[in-house]
């Protein structure tokens, strides 16, 4: 098992997720610099999580790595929690996504909204550690009943129209209809050549995985003398992925089918 978990002021949650499973490995999610907590004190969260790593795997004889993320930039919070499951899965293919926990219950704000977000996507588990002042008599740590999303755990679906369509739309960044179909027909996992991307687009547009939006500007277009805007051609679109679109586009591997 792996634990993932997002270091803050009180180190303790940490702790007792350890307490509660100790896993082979504990990444730790840790910002830089010296803040002032909600608990008025300062703390150099640097300094402090190297020491919590070196004390967890001594008393609990476990591998620990340190993740250096922005404790308000929530994409940045999931995207290093994405890229730890898929790496650790690619590097042992007997891992599956229930042997990865999330501990969210320290740090900043953003980054246990970010974890939240991360373990529906990767569809892993997630522990919430209650106060203990506060527990009563349930128990401290909470497994959180997170519904699971149905999902084609074959490497991301990638024989699927829609996650081949996905995929060329984050190739190009930006493309039109033709150019996209364009390419999709010529991927050698297509066994119909003449294949329609239609239904493809409306459920990548569904989801908000992409948008969709009137007029194309073509690379190198001539700009108007005037307004200085580059010519746009109002006869075809522009596809590219949304910010959610990008997630699922980076990590087929942990979103499975698409459809």
């Amino acid at each position: 098992m792996i634990q993932i978990a997002t270091f803050g002021s009180t180190p303790i949650v940490i702790t007792r997720g350890l307490e509660w499973k100790v896993p082979d490995k504990l990444y730790i999610l840790y910002t830089s610099g010296k803040h002032k907590a909600e608990d008025g004190k300062v703390h150099d969260y640097p300094k402090e999580a190297k020491e919590f790593a070196k004390d967890a795997e001594t008393r609990f004889k476990l591998k620990t790595e340190l993740v250096l993320v922005d404790a308000f930039d929530i994409n940045s919070v999931m995207y290093s929690i994405l890229k730890i499951i898929s790496n650790e899965r690619k590097n042992n293919n007997q891992l599956k996504l229930d042997d990865f926990v999330i501990n969210l219950t320290g740090g900043t704000k953003p980054m246990v909204a970010a974890a939240s977000t991360a373990v529906y996507i990767a569809n892993v588990k997630a522990i919430y550690v209650h106060d203990e002042r506060y527990a009563k008599n349930e128990e401290i740590v909470k497994v959180l009943p997170i519904p699971k999303r149905p999902i084609n755990d074959d490497k991301g679906n990638t024989s699927k129209t829609t996650s081949i369509v996905l995929e060329k739309i984050k190739q190009f960044g930006k493309c039109t209809h033709q150019m996209l179909r364009d390419e999709v027909r010529k991927d050698r996992r297509i066994k119909k050549k003449n294949q329609r991307i239609e239904h493809s687009l409306k459920v990548l547009s569904d989801r908000q995985l992409i948008s969709i939006e009137k007029g194309w500007v073509a690379p190198g277009a001539k700009r108007s003398p005037y307004t200085g805007e580059a010519k746009k051609d109002t006869r075809k679109v522009t596809i590219q992925l949304t910010e959610t679109g990008r997630y699922f586009a980076d990590f087929p591997d942990l979103v499975g089918n698409l459809e």
